[in-house]
Parts: C-alpha cells; sequence; structure tokens
C-alpha cells in the first residue's frame, strides 16, 4: 500500500517537514561540531521542500520564515530588506513570507568583527579612513532604517537579542567605570556603547508597534551585568518590558582576565543583581508567565542575593551600593510574580536557608510556577573569606552561615591586604532543598535537574533540550584566596592520578584544568594554615586532619539527597497526573 503524503492534512505534514528538518540538522551537527551547519542544513532541506510542490511549500514557508536575524552588515541588511520587500499579490498587505515571521533576532555582528560590518561603510564601499581593527564597531544608517521597519512584520511578537560575551564597564560616565580596569582586553567584544545603541533602537521599534500591538516575548543573549542607566531610563524601555509575557536573560560578566580570582571584587559584579531586579523584573513581574535566569558566573550565594532589588527602585544607583555593602538585600521588599508558570535558573548556588524561604520555594512569590529548571545550580557547602575586605565588596551573608572554624592568620591573601580568614559551612543539603521544593511550590507539576553544556557555551541556547537527572556534581566549594576560579570541586572517588574519577573518565588533565575548575578540596582547605589544630596548636597526620568533610563523600547524604529527589519527582508526577 503506498503512502499517499499529500493527503495528508496541512497539519501533519507540517509535523513531518518539522521532523525531517531538525532530523537533517542534528545529522550535520554530529558530522561538522566544529562547524555552523546546523542551522544552514535545517534552513536548506525546508527551502528544498518548499520548491516541491504547492502543498509542501505551504507546510515548510510558515517552519522556514518563522525567525530571522538581522546582523549589522550589508549583505543582511538587504536580505532584510528584500523578505520586507516580497509580496505574493496581497497588494502591500502584509503578503508574502514576511507574514509567517513570529521571532526576530538582532545579532550585535560580534563574530565577524573583520568582515564588512566593520570596515565597509554604509554603501558596502571600503572606507579608507578606516584605521583598522582598534576603531570602535558602530552599526550603520541602514542597519537603523532596518530595525525601524520591523513593525512590518505583521505577526511578530518575539524578540531576541544576541551579544559577545566578552563586556566590560567602558563607559566614562558610568558610576563603575575604572581606566586602569581591563575593558581594553575586549576590544573583540561588544562595548556599552554598541549595546545601547543596538538595544535602544530595537526597543523603541518594539515600543512603536502600534495597532494594539506588542512584544509577547524577549530573549537576550549575553546581556552585560551592569545596569545601564543611559538605556533603562529611556521612555521606550519601559514600554516593552512593561506587559511582557516572557523574559530569557543569559548575563555576561566582566572578569579580570589576568587574575579571574578577583572578578568578584569588580563593583558591577556585586551591585548588578539588586540593580537588574529593580530595573527590569520589577516591572515585568505582574504579567511574567515564563522567566529565564543564566548567568556566566555563578549567582544567588555569591554574591548574596535573594530575589530582591536594592530598595531605589531604579537599579544601578547608589542605593544599590548601600544594600550591598550592608549583605542584606533581602531588607528590600520581595519581588513577586503572581502568573509565573515557568522559571529557568542556570548557575544558581544555593548556601542559604533564605535562599528558599524567602524566594525560591516560596508560594507567596511564586504562587502559580508549575515548571523548576535548576541548571549546574550547586549547594556551596564550605566558604572560605577573608575577614577584612573593602566595605563595598562582601559577596557572603556570614550571619546566616555557621562558622567552621574562626578567623586566623592566612598564607599570602590577595594583594597582602586582607588580615585572616574565616571558613563557614552552610546547614543546607540537597534533600532539604528537594523536600522545601515540594512543600513550598503546591502548583509544580515539573522539575528539571540537569546540568547542561556548559563547556560549550550552549547551556543557555539548549535549556529547554535536556533530560532531568539526579546530577552528580551538586556540591561545591568556594575559597577566596585561589584562582583562576574561586569555586572548588569535592573531593571523591580518588584515582591513582589524584583527580575525582567522575571528572578523570571523561576528559583528559589539559581540559580539566582548561575548565576553569582547577581546584579541588583538598587542594584548597587541606593545606595546614586551614587545618583544624589540636590544643597544642599543632596539626596531625590522621585522615580526619586532612581537609573537611565534603557531602559529596558521605554515602548518608547521597542517600538522603536521592531520596527526595524520588520524593519530589513523585509528587510533581502525581500532580501532573491529577490535573490531566
Amino acid at each position: 500500500m503506498s503512502l499517499r503524503l499529500l493527503s495528508l492534512s496541512t497539519e501533519m505534514l507540517t509535523l513531518i517537514v518539522a521532523a525531517s528538518a531538525d532530523a537533517a540538522a542534528a545529522d550535520a551537527r554530529e558530522l561538522y561540531p566544529d562547524e555552523d551547519a546546523e542551522g544552514a542544513t535545517f534552513l536548506g532541506v525546508l527551502g528544498n521542500l518548499r520548491l516541491t510542490c504547492a502543498r509542501l511549500s505551504a507546510a515548510a514557508s510558515p517552519l522556514m520564515f518563522r525567525s530571522i536575524t538581522l546582523h549589522p552588515d550589508s549583505a543582511s541588511i538587504a536580505r532584510w530588506n528584500a523578505l520586507l520587500d516580497h509580496d505574493d499579490g496581497g497588494g502591500g498587505g502584509g503578503g508574502g513570507p514576511r507574514a509567517f515571521v513570529r521571532r526576530v533576532v538582532f545579532d550585535s555582528g560580534w563574530r565577524s568583527r573583520d568582515g564588512p560590518s566593520r570596515d565597509d561603510d554604509e554603501d558596502g564601499d571600503d572606507d579608507d579612513d578606516d584605521d583598522g581593527d582598534d576603531e570602535p564597531f558602530a552599526p550603520s544608517d541602514a542597519w537603523r532604517a532596518a530595525v525601524a521597519r520591523l513593525g512590518e512584520f505583521v505577526g511578530v511578537d518575539e524578540v531576541g537579542f544576541c551579544f559577545s560575551r566578552a563586556c566590560a564597564v567602558d563607559d566614562e560616565e558610568h558610576e563603575d567605570y575604572n581606566e586602569n580596569e581591563w575593558f581594553n582586553d575586549t576590544a573583540e567584544g561588544d562595548g556599552m556603547a554598541l549595546r545601547r545603541t543596538i538595544l535602544t533602537a530595537v526597543f523603541e521599534a518594539m515600543a512603536g508597534l502600534g495597532q494594539g500591538r506588542r512584544i509577547r516575548s524577549l530573549t537576550i543573549e549575553n546581556l552585560q551585568n551592569a545596569v545601564d542607566r543611559k538605556f533603562t531610563d529611556e521612555a521606550c524601555f519601559g514600554t516593552v518590558i512593561n506587559g511582557l509575557e516572557e523574559l530569557h536573560v543569559d548575563v555576561v560578566s566582566e572578569s579580570d582576565h589576568a587574575a579571574p580570582e578577583y572578578t568578584l571584587a569588580l563593583p558591577a559584579v556585586v551591585k548588578f543583581w539588586p540593580a537588574f531586579t529593580d530595573t527590569w523584573l520589577r516591572p515585568a513581574a505582574p504579567t511574567l508567565t515564563a522567566l529565564t535566569l543564566y548567568s556566566d558566573n555563578y549567582f544567588g550565594a555569591l554574591p548574596y542575593w535573594l530575589g530582591t532589588g536594592a530598595g531605589g527602585g531604579s537599579g544601578g544607583g547608589s542605593s544599590s551600593s548601600s544594600s550591598s555593602s550592608s549583605g542584606k538585600p533581602d531588607e528590600a521588599p520581595p519581588v513577586e510574580f503572581p502568573k509565573l508558570q515557568r522559571l529557568a535558573l542556570g548557575n544558581y548556588a544555593i548556601a542559604y536557608e533564605s535562599q528558599l524561604d524567602g524566594w525560591l520555594a516560596s508560594a507567596a512569590v511564586f504562587p502559580r510556577l508549575e515548571r523548576l529548571t535548576l541548571d549546574d545550580c550547586p549547594v556551596l557547602s564550605h566558604l572560605l573569606v577573608y575577614t577584612n575586605l573593602p566595605k563595598h565588596l562582601p559577596p557572603v551573608d556570614r550571619s546566616r552561615l555557621d562558622v567552621f572554624k574562626p578567623a586566623a592568620a592566612a598564607v599570602g591573601p590577595p594583594d597582602g591586604a586582607q588580615e585572616g580568614s574565616v571558613m563557614l559551612t552552610s546547614r543546607l543539603r540537597w534533600d532539604a532543598v528537594f523536600d522545601r521544593l515540594r512543600e513550598g511550590l503546591p502548583t509544580l507539576k515539573q522539575f528539571f535537574f540537569i546540568s547542561g553544556p556548559w563547556r560549550d557555551g550552549n547551556a543557555f541556547a539548549e535549556r529547554d533540550t535536556n533530560v532531568s537527572v539526579f546530577v552528580a556534581r551538586r556540591y561545591l566549594g568556594w575559597h577566596e584566596g585561589i584562582g583562576p576560579s574561586q569555586f572548588t570541586e569535592p573531593d571523591r572517588d580518588y584515582n591513582a592520578s589524584g583527580m575525582p574519577k567522575f571528572y578523570w573518565d571523561s576528559y583528559d588533565r589539559e581540559d580539566y584544568y582548561a575548565s576553569g575548575m582547577s581546584k579541588l578540596y583538598w587542594d584548597s582547605y587541606g593545606r595546614e594554615d586551614y587545618r583544624m589544630a589540636n590544643e597544642d596548636g599543632e596539626y596531625g597526620d590522621d585522615e580526619n586532619d586532612k581537609g573537611l568533610a565534603v557531602p559529596s563523600n558521605d554515602p548518608e547524604v547521597w542517600k538522603a539527597d536521592r531520596e527526595a529527589f524520588d520524593r519530589l519527582n513523585e509528587t510533581w508526577a502525581q500532580r501532573a497526573a491529577d490535573v490531566s
């Protein structure tokens, strides 16, 4: 019996076409992992099917033109305008492929800084006045005109941005600007002026859609961790943020390239989350149904952030600094999300019970939450901090942690400025976290505990494609005096090489150290200056004196964590079944 494909409904044909294109794209990703072949293959399959016959064209066209990306180069601008100018006999009434566009992405062009987007002028001709790669890139008038036509995509309701991962506070008028910082090392990235130009131009276009239209979903990949008041004070910002249904943000942090361990000393890192809460989250919260917060640096426990703002309501100002210096940003009123159904957190570290009771597991904050994703979100079991830090920099709220070892002289503290250190421990274990989520969020019907492809830089992009598992690396430590990363891996299941097997079996030694997690608990905490001394002030040779009791090494902790994980999964599955 022959399969009469074209006799199927258009809806069924669309599903078959989509599956075919997805399969071809997946094959391309496996065959050419180092090339950007996946997207091209997906569109190539759809383009070929459109040329086959009218029925397949009707099924493939909505998929092919659903999303479009505008790069700040002449070729991309020309394709954008050609799509908008194309009309299948609609008389200029919005016909043709542009009617299928639902999602528009604005790319900063950071992947091709040496291409025509940098060295060509508006007409595509080589500009002899260009001094070369040291000249800052700026979008052309043609790009601005193209952005202004956003409203001509009559069905668009999703907008995305893609910026460079390299960033720095390079605006001399910003409160956190420091001419001695490392922003010159990020010339290949996107400066604050370029980010502001792109964001402002697109937000103005979104705010000006007219006819009762609005953008429903906003995605920003690599948003800089510094609230730019020159942008957020614009009227278009408030118009777009108020009324959003979905907000998906991946935060990229300025770092000290010469000494990454000092990154948390940068003012922007400490100030950002309270300021972001006041400026972005608070006005959007009443209408949001989906929220994604990912970051290239761990946040939540370090610096301490309880999902609250600085209390100033505008973000980025002196109130943010004041709140951070007090170490208690939770004194500000909590931000509640009355309609939020989906929450995804990436690199959100937990160390305080207040992070659960006051935010993550609070039905008062998330009264309708149905789906929660925790992507590489560890519990920090041990934290070694210095005792004499500048007032505006403390990333830890010590009053909420137990003192494992009192302050003592430290060997070689950063810059020789700190006088000593103190070892703190968190009371939390994952069994308590899982149980509080189960009990505190009565509407939860889906829970995803995952560790995405962070090493490949794709965790944010692939956040919805991972399968929930009982993540092995659930606990980390933090040591303020080590580098290149201050976060430390648990000592567990050592082999003859001194590396934990669950890493050594997957990566070679070079890859392990390149990943940044180059210090283990014993390396960091097991040295004599951090061990517990006996009454005579001497350190013994017993194994119990070497390092700390790491939760990951305790079979009882593992068992309790696993049982609580299973209880949570059984509970939300039963809730979902009861609803259906």
